[in-house]
């Protein structure tokens, strides 16, 4: 038996639901209409994403916004990790000032798992470069600290973008209970 936060009512391990949230992300890069390459991950959701996804639901906080960054190095993504402290570096080189944004639609409920996803969240390269993978938070500035970082994901492995790629990034967040 384990006891609950405050320590004051047992409760029993096989009744208790333990919530999950994960993110799947899958890359695709488009040059001149031909699909150059591809590259599907899962991500981290770090401590200030979970305490957003609680507090969305159980708190306060109205339905946030949520935008897409990518990232230029390959840097390894924590727990603790937040928009102002992280060792990620964001690629900015897109053709626009503001991060794109994820436009995130009710899928399904399958066994104990519902998902909501963001289709072909687009980013236009504008500057060569090697990306490394992407994160999703709710600063729309490109490059800024602001907002609340929810999660991040590095590919497999890095992929040279060159200007006039189409980034397509589809983001499936998933919470199993």
């Amino acid at each position: 038996m384990e006891t609950s936060i405050k320590g004051e009512y047992p409760m029993e391990t096989s009744s208790v639901s333990r919530i999950r949230f994960t993110s799947t992300y899958q890359f695709d890069c488009y040059r001149e209409g031909e699909l150059v390459w591809t590259d599907t991950n899962d991500n981290l959701v770090v401590n200030e994403g979970l305490e957003l996804a609680l507090d969305s639901i159980f708190g306060t906080m109205e339905h946030p916004k949520f935008y897409l960054g990518v990232i230029r190095n390959n840097a390894p993504i924590q727990p603790e990790d937040t928009m102002s402290s992280h060792s990620y570096i964001e690629f900015t080189g897109t053709t626009n000032i503001y991060r794109p944004k994820c436009n995130f639609e009710k899928g399904a409920l399958v066994g104990n798992t519902w998902y909501y996803i963001a289709t072909d969240v687009q980013c236009m390269i504008s500057e060569a470069g090697r990306i490394f993978g992407a994160f999703i938070t709710t600063g729309e500035l490109k490059g800024g600290e602001a907002g609340t970082l929810y999660g991040a994901a590095m590919m497999s492995g890095s992929r040279d973008v060159v200007p006039g790629d189409a980034l397509l990034v589809s983001v499936t967040v998933k919470a199993t209970g």
